[in-house]
């Protein structure tokens, strides 16, 4: 008998992380959502390849990446106000820059944080959970341009969700992407 409407014949979609290494030594965790892992490492490998970098093996990276709750802010023009109502309600960490603010905290604590923000008139723009790399890596500006074009064809690939690095990159870069 045929699945009705909606329904899939299929191995459903599975979460699954890559270590890699990027240019400059670089650390870059990828996450795909991917019915074949194989097929995903495949595809991983040849961008990787064409671009200074190479899959290394399961934990070689990712040790380096913490998971964090988000709350973005925008426009921030006086962080003055957000920094007292986020150190408030608990956050870990608060950074503004260029107009944007950012809370960081406890994945866990993210809604109470998110509450207690609201009640004191911050409503965030964006809410959701991030990985942080626990140090920054500097890149030379070539080794900048390749990591670039990297993160941009990854993010060309049907199966990425998210990549994370611990490279330093200017936000004028980050813009673009």
């Amino acid at each position: 008998m045929a699945c009705g409407r909606g329904c899939r014949n299929g191995p459903d979609p599975l979460l699954v992380e890559f270590d890699a290494y990027g240019p400059g030594d670089s650390a870059v965790l990828i996450e795909c959502v991917t019915e074949d892992p194989e097929r995903a490492a495949s595809a991983l490998r040849r961008v990787l390849a064409r671009h200074g970098g190479a899959l290394g093996a399961r934990g070689a990276v990712s040790y380096l990446f913490r998971e964090v709750g988000v709350l973005r802010f925008e426009p921030i023009e006086d962080p003055g106000p957000l920094l007292a109502a986020a150190e408030r309600a608990g956050a870990e960490d608060v950074r503004v820059a260029h107009g944007r603010g950012e809370v960081l905290t406890d994945p866990r604590e993210l809604p109470a944080i998110r509450q207690r923000l609201q009640r004191d008139g911050f409503v965030a723009a964006y809410c959701g959970r991030s990985r942080r790399a626990s140090s920054a890596l500097r890149l030379s500006p070539a080794d900048t341009g390749q990591l670039e074009r990297l993160l941009r064809a990854l993010s060309e690939l049907s199966e990425v969700r998210s990549v994370y690095t611990n490279a330093e990159i200017p936000d004028q870069v980050l813009a673009s992407l």
